[in-house]
């Protein structure tokens, strides 16, 4: 059966589908997508003054969070999602530009962070150099932790609901606790982190295989680095909580062709970074040179495999939920879909256990499948629970949904008059 022909069988729980498709855009809107058949079901404003970054729903489905230029908003999705006349029903916003504890840049990820009590916090990463920690249950959202890495930040994720990964401008891969650091010698948190060295190291996204052992980065020269994550940082190791740049025009043809990058740079070199692994890619623009190194650094995080999955930028690199396929989307308008080796989990677990890994392998995953239909930058993309459908968004003004073995268009999501730069597609069956 097509995706297609499962969702219009898809149950209605509380009035809300059990299907989630979010778009947003450089035209400031935020729409919510029904998809068989497709149609358009709510559009909303995000901010006079911003685009939209990123998107993401919280994991009871009840909020929707969205952020862009210093701008941070908390939805009522439920509102949304429902008959209610309005779209921002319990809006919750933070805007730096008139508060003191705002961000002052981009804010290029954003995630809830699961608690006992309900999901109510949330994180979010910035090319200000900071990522923060929010309370989102005050009437604005409350600052609980701010930490300034002094390096515009592109990229992040939550790592076992205790940690978070950000990648930055410079190629650095940090790891951080969530919880404040009571060591006065690393006031941070910091665990651990590394630096991809090549010509062009920015680390434009990164991405966890769903037990959180592997990660993967994806930086501007195109490269996709795979590392191993120590068990030692495992998910009981970091303490609980308690509870994409996108550049900065507006994404014309003529600016497509700039590489993309922060609105303000901190420059930070590698070797100020405490517990530094260096990774040298040496690779020259033809995707030739030596094998990569690893130098220095605690061990938690271990290069495995890298391997140039595209000729330019790469933009968003996400994991399926079975963790058999890797999707990339790039600045060569391609998203290519890679089948995950079957050795790889084995190296991790090698790694991470302490037994060591052998030289980095630098040979190409399979490539499963390329999706060449988009006519310009594809800049986000996100896999379907059954990891069998992928959606991505571009600056082509649509955003997508296709079916991987056959490579079939399964749904067009195309309204936006401007580029769009993140995609959501949340298609649990369960509250």
């Amino acid at each position: 059966n097509s995706f297609c022909t499962l969702l219009a069988g898809a149950v209605l729980r509380g009035g809300m589908s059990s299907i989630l498709v979010a778009t947003a855009s450089y035209d400031r809107h935020i729409k919510l997508w029904r998809v068989h058949p497709v149609e358009q079901t709510r559009s909303f404003n995000f901010s006079q003054d911003s685009h939209v970054n990123c998107l993401c729903v919280s994991p009871d489905r009840t909020r929707l969070a969205a952020a862009g230029y210093t701008t941070i908003k908390v939805y009522d999705l439920t509102a949304l999602m429902g008959d209610g006349s309005s779209a921002h029903a319990q809006q919750q916003t933070v805007v730096s530009q008139s508060q003191d504890n705002g961000h002052t840049a981009n804010v290029t990820a954003i995630g809830f962070v699961r608690s006992v009590q309900g999901a109510h916090m949330l994180y979010s990463i910035s090319e200000d150099g900071t990522w923060k920690l929010w309370d989102t249950r005050a009437p604005g959202l409350r600052l609980k932790r701010v930490v300034d890495v002094k390096e515009p930040l592109n990229c992040g994720v939550l790592l076992h609901n205790s940690m978070i990964v950000a990648g930055g401008q410079l190629g650095t891969i940090g790891v951080w606790s969530l919880n404040a650091s009571t060591d006065q010698k690393n006031p941070d948190g910091l665990i651990d982190s590394v630096t991809v060295q090549s010509e062009d190291p920015a680390v434009r996204s990164v991405a966890l295989t769903p037990g959180g052992d592997v990660l993967v980065a994806a930086t501007n020269s195109g490269h996709v680095y795979v590392l191993a994550i120590s068990k030692a940082i495992g998910p009981n190791a970091g303490s609980k909580a308690d509870g994409a740049t996108k550049p900065s025009d507006e994404g014309d043809a003529e600016k497509d062709a700039e590489a993309p990058g922060p609105s303000d740079t901190v420059a930070r070199a590698a070797s100020e970074l405490p517990n530094v692994s260096v990774f040298t890619s040496g690779t020259d623009t033809k995707g030739q040179g030596a094998s990569p190194q690893v130098r220095g650094g605690q061990g938690h995080l271990q290069l495995l495999w890298t391997f140039e999955a595209h000729s330019r930028y790469v933009l968003k690199c996400c994991v399926s939920p079975n963790g058999a396929m890797l999707c990339t989307t790039s600045a060569d308008c391609s998203v290519n879909l890679w089948r995950v080796p079957e050795e790889l989990p084995k190296l991790a677990e090698q790694s991470s256990s302490g037994g060591g890994v052998p030289e980095p392998r630098t040979d190409k995953w399979t490539l499963v499948r390329s999706i060449t239909s988009h006519q310009r930058w594809v800049w986000d993309c996100a896999f379907s629970r059954c990891s069998l459908y992928v959606v991505t968004a571009s600056s082509d003004h649509t955003g997508r949904l296709w079916q991987i073995e056959s490579g079939k268009l399964e749904a067009n999501f195309s309204g936006h008059q401007k580029p769009v730069t993140c995609i959501l597609l949340d298609d649990r069956r369960d509250s």
